[in-house]
């Protein structure tokens, strides 16, 4: 009776990517590419996701609104894994997930 989710944690160059358009900033051409390469993946995977019946959780969209309300989500730097902040967010995502999907 177990029920198979699949996570999207999205990297710290996609995560960001939204937030510096918004600021007027263009994406480096290599930055550019790793998020059409990164959008493109994760839309293959969701279209897969949903033609097997597998329930999808997405980071991104709660990580792009607590960067846009100044929530620091990963450490300055090169450093690209979410800080605890960044984590309690992608775990409310999932959270939420499964209370929508009743698993």
């Amino acid at each position: 009776g177990a029920r198979f989710l699949v996570l999207f944690i999205p990297t710290k160059e996609r995560a960001y990517a939204s937030l510096l358009r918004r600021l007027g900033s263009d994406l480096s051409p290599p930055h550019g590419r790793l998020v059409g390469f990164e959008d493109q993946a994760r839309a293959d995977i969701r279209r897969f996701c949903e033609e097997e019946g597998i329930t999808v959780a997405d980071a991104l969209p709660p990580l792009e609104r607590a960067l846009d309300a100044g929530v620091a989500t990963y450490p300055p730097g090169t450093e690209s894994h979410p800080n605890a902040e960044g984590y309690l967010v992608i775990a409310n995502a999932v959270a939420e997930r499964l209370a929508d999907s009743g698993l």
